[in-house]
């Protein structure tokens, strides 16, 4: 996040130079950079799935894309060991936020069993270094003092793009049967507005 913020005062700082220079200043040019910028950072979908998108729409994306799910529940499709984007998965967890009438997918956990804390944490280093090429992100501390990874921006805007953290775990089949889990975090992003 930080250096978004520093590309976007970069470009603000670009004006009173521009202005200094005496030439004139083409704001909607300035204006089409930074909205291009911010465009970029924003996670749209993930494995073809646009966030936002109803959870019949996503089971038919995702079954032409992986096949039959391996667990489904009224709010979540769930894959067993796939892989994405050059990386094995031991579970894609595809969740769902409902409305009553209306069903928006808000959250996806893609998750990397390991043995050890340090395999967990080599993992968390190689999505990391593929994200932060894309995205602009940051490394942070948890107030257990782990270390963690976020950016990009939130398709809803109320939250950042995603995180990449590690978690003890109970083995499951969802985290491979291992103690550790490395997990790529996008959501939950929050498209329903409730309001008293």
């Amino acid at each position: 996040m930080k250096k978004f913020l520093t590309i976007l005062f970069l470009c603000l700082a670009f004006i009173p130079v521009k202005a200094q220079e005496d030439e004139p200043i083409d704001s909607a040019l300035l204006l089409s950079i930074i909205k291009e910028t911010v465009e970029k950072q924003i996670i749209k979908e993930i494995c073809n799935v646009p966030f936002g998108t109803s959870i019949e729409n996503a089971h038919r994306i995702l079954t032409n894309k992986y096949g039959k799910p391996d667990s489904e529940t009224h709010n979540a499709i769930i894959y067993l060991r796939q892989y994405y984007a050059g990386f094995f998965f031991d579970s894609i967890v595809f969740s769902f936020q409902s409305d009553g009438t209306n069903t928006y997918f808000n959250d996806c956990k893609m998750i990397i069993g390991k043995k050890t804390r340090k395999a967990a944490n080599e993992a968390m280093e190689s999505l990391y270094t593929i994200l932060s090429e894309k995205y602009i992100s940051e490394e942070k501390v948890n107030k257990d003092g782990e270390k963690y990874y976020s950016g990009a921006l939130s398709p809803t805007g109320d939250n950042v793009g995603y995180r990449i953290i590690i978690m003890d775990s109970s083995k499951s089949e969802l985290t491979g049967n291992q103690p550790y889990q490395t997990i790529l975090w996008y959501g939950a992003y929050d498209y329903i507005k409730e309001e008293f």
